[in-house]
């Protein structure tokens, strides 16, 4: 598809859906330089919009430029304070760089500005981790609860599985083995091939003396990574 876009770009430079779409294909890919730049022609093409800041910000962010993406993000909400995601995606940074506070104030914002289910499930979530980073335990098992029921209508199993694990682990170390093992139990029903959710559930299992429930888990482990190797193979 790269191909595609770059001929028709060499009779169009100018076309600024084309690079578009070859930005899109260049993030897929993981190449986020050219990414940037195709984002950047078309900013040069037009008048930017608080979304092209966002993506800027966003494509930056996935490159490891934070200094870059920060600055990008602030554009975009200084020009448009109202839209969620930009909110959102700044305060992942924030966290990222283990700005905290500034990490809480920006999911908060974004929760308020967001009406899209899904989208309100994965604030949630992320604020849960920056809670739990925090020592916040309460917070965070807040925040996760809100993340598993706002994702409940939504068909993608394998986000609210991430949910369950990962408000399992927090009451693992909080020594609630009994309800880490449900979250971890919910987790596997939803989704069943990731192998972390058993090494997980195994371990908890050996520490609550359940050996032959966590050999399982542990046999269960090693058929996912055996099915991976002949992925990569």
């Amino acid at each position: 598809s790269i191909a595609y876009y770059t001929i028709g770009l060499q009779r169009n430079p100018s076309d600024g859906v084309s690079l578009e779409y070859r930005r899109a294909a260049y993030r897929d890919l993981g190449d986020f330089a050219a990414a940037i730049r195709d984002q950047e022609t078309v900013m040069r093409l037009r008048t930017p919009t608080a979304k092209d800041h966002e993506w800027c910000g966003l494509l930056n962010s996935e490159a490891g430029n934070s200094e870059e993406a920060m600055a990008y993000y602030d554009s975009s909400i200084e020009m448009d304070p109202m839209v969620g995601s930009a909110w959102f995606r700044r305060g992942i940074l924030h966290h990222d760089l283990e700005q905290l506070s500034e990490a809480v104030k920006d999911h908060t914002t974004a929760l308020n500005l967001t009406r899209d289910g899904r989208v309100k499930a994965e604030i949630h979530h992320s604020l849960a981790l920056v809670f739990e980073e925090q020592g916040e335990t309460a917070d965070a098992l807040a925040n996760y609860e809100s993340a598993i029921e706002w994702a409940q209508p939504y068909p993608d199993r394998s986000r609210t599985a991430i949910f369950h694990f990962n408000r399992g682990d927090l009451l693992e170390n909080m020594g609630k083995n009994d309800l880490a093992l449900a979250d971890y139990d919910q987790a596997i029903a939803l989704d069943r091939d990731q192998s972390a959710f058993f090494t997980g559930r195994a371990s908890l299992l050996r520490e609550m003396g359940k050996v032959d429930a966590a050999k399982s888990d542990e046999e269960r482990v090693k058929e996912l990574q055996a099915t991976e190797q002949k992925k990569l193979a």
